[in-house]
């Protein structure tokens, strides 16, 4: 038989593996920690928490819009790349136009809320609202509108706009 000289295992030897074991691990979680914070806010929705306990609120805002039966037309009309109007028609359910609203905006990124912007809606005809829109960036954007009337909103309505 051949003797193999191996050396022993002593306490320095483990408390060395040990360590680095755990600097490893925390190595890792430090740079999954900063790539987390520094790629994203972590914030998805502002106030989440107040706007949860006024659900039953939002719910009741929305079945008396739906009540209300207005139908919105919202359209981009291009002018250029990234540019254009963006035009509400509120319509009734009678098919009378909704005429008297304060119509505000916002302009949402869906990946970035670098470039998120307020729109201010001026009335163009009877029931017909526009807004003049350049856009930094071609791709998805929301848009969130309010409708007020007397300071006090009357109508809410998101969509999805594609900017080429």
């Amino acid at each position: 038989m051949i003797a193999s000289a191996r050396k022993p295992v002593t306490g320095r030897l483990v408390l060395f593996v040990l360590l680095s074991m755990f600097g490893v691990v925390i190595l890792v979680n430090g740079i999954f920690m900063y790539f987390a914070l520094s790629t994203h806010p972590g914030e998805i929705v502002g106030d989440a928490y107040n706007k949860g306990l006024r659900y039953n609120a939002t719910l009741a805002d929305a079945a008396r819009q739906q009540a209300r039966g207005w139908r919105p037309e919202l359209r981009f009309i291009p002018r250029g790349p990234r540019t254009g109007f963006i035009q509400l028609h509120m319509k009734r359910a009678d098919g009378s136009p909704v005429t008297g609203l304060e119509i505000q905006a916002m302009l949402r990124r869906p990946a970035d809320s670098a470039h998120d912007r307020m729109i201010k809606f001026f009335p163009s005809d009877p029931g017909t609202y526009r807004a003049e829109l350049t856009v930094p960036l071609s791709g998805n954007w929301d848009i969130n509108l309010t409708a007020l009337r007397h300071k006090k909103r009357v109508y809410r309505l998101e969509r999805r706009l594609w900017m080429d």
